[in-house]
């Protein structure tokens, strides 16, 4: 890829579109690729990979647009099907089930990372593990334990940094702690919003928020990565509901602020963000938010739910500020 980056979207939340009006979308949205969940009631179920992915890749394709990555489970079957339909990546989660303990579900997956390994060769796919909060591997320093052994091209971290913010990890030291294994960066945000309990034992609930406003600095972790010359690819998070015409998608800012180059050409009947509509890049390198709301791809957040900014800010953690959102991975 060289010094491009290519900027993908989880495409999660439009289960009900047909592959054909979700190529459009994707397409129409100037973006590379999709992340494509294989789930039931998806467009591609478990059930159908093997043939199924197949004809899901040859019709984004047919736009323009790329399945980089599958949401999907690690098994032998699903690893042929991706191979044979050109999806480099297999995304997972890690489960730590409290009842055996951590190192000893730690120790589970990895032996079925180890008997995977042949077939992550000769299939050309990767295995992509990304940190989640909760019973999950949740940080940089869990996937690096967890995958520290393998070979990244086979088994691979997938970096969300929004979940190591959860965690109390930087930035840059997650980035730091995850290079060697890098794979694929999720971009999505979040923080800790206080919802109620007595002063000496508040209760706190995670909000998924629009990627400017959380805990993790996009800025931070892209300037980082840039400067490592980074050259895998950024998926965005989400849980947004297709744009409509008239509102812009963050990606122009992804790009600008991660030097991932030029997005590739946009229908006409979308308008490219600005200052003033979007989140955009600064001639100083910054993330900035215009007056005019508009769809950012926040983890379910819709249009209705975007205020201002500086009220978001200011409210953020006092309790029943703003309805929770968010959802599973």
């Amino acid at each position: 890829m060289g010094s491009r980056n290519l900027v993908t979207v989880f495409t999660k939340s439009w289960a009900g579109l047909s592959l054909e009006a979700l190529a459009d979308l994707v397409a129409t949205l100037g973006l590379d690729g999709v992340e494509l969940p294989v789930r039931p009631g998806f467009q591609v179920e478990p059930a159908a990979a093997p043939s199924g992915l197949a004809r899901a890749s040859r019709i984004l394709e047919s736009r323009g647009v790329r399945i980089r990555s599958v949401a999907a489970s690690a098994d032998r079957d699903m690893i042929a099907a991706c191979g044979d339909a050109g999806v480099p990546l297999i995304r997972i989660m890690a489960p730590i089930d409290l009842t055996k303990g951590y190192r000893a579900s730690v120790e589970a997956q990895q032996r079925l990372f180890d008997s995977l390994l042949p077939e992550l060769e000769r299939d050309k796919v990767a295995i992509g593990v990304q940190n989640h909060c909760d019973h999950f591997v949740g940080s940089a320093v869990g996937l690096a334990q967890l995958l520290g052994k393998y070979d990244p091209r086979l088994v691979a971290a997938v970096l969300d940094p929004a979940h190591c913010a959860l965690d109390g990890e930087s930035e840059e030291m997650a980035v730091d702690i995850a290079w060697p294994l890098l794979g694929l960066v999720n971009l999505k945000n979040a923080f800790w919003q206080l919802v109620g309990g007595s002063e000496g034992e508040p209760q706190w609930k995670k909000y998924w928020c629009a990627g400017p406003l959380g805990l993790c600095s996009w800025k931070a972790v892209l300037a980082e990565l840039r400067r490592r010359g980074y050259a895998g690819d950024y998926c965005l998070r989400g849980g947004a509901p297709a744009p409509s015409r008239g509102h812009p998608f963050p990606a122009g800012a992804l790009r600008g602020e991660a030097g991932v180059g030029e997005p590739r050409a946009q229908s006409s009947t979308m308008r490219t963000p600005s200052s003033r509509s979007c989140f955009s890049s600064t001639g100083a390198g910054q993330l900035s938010m215009g007056e005019t709301p508009a769809v950012f791809l926040g983890k379910a957040m819709t249009s209705r739910m975007v205020v201002s900014p500086a009220r978001i800010m200011t409210r953020r953690s006092m309790p029943g500020a703003i309805p929770p959102c968010g959802g599973g991975p």
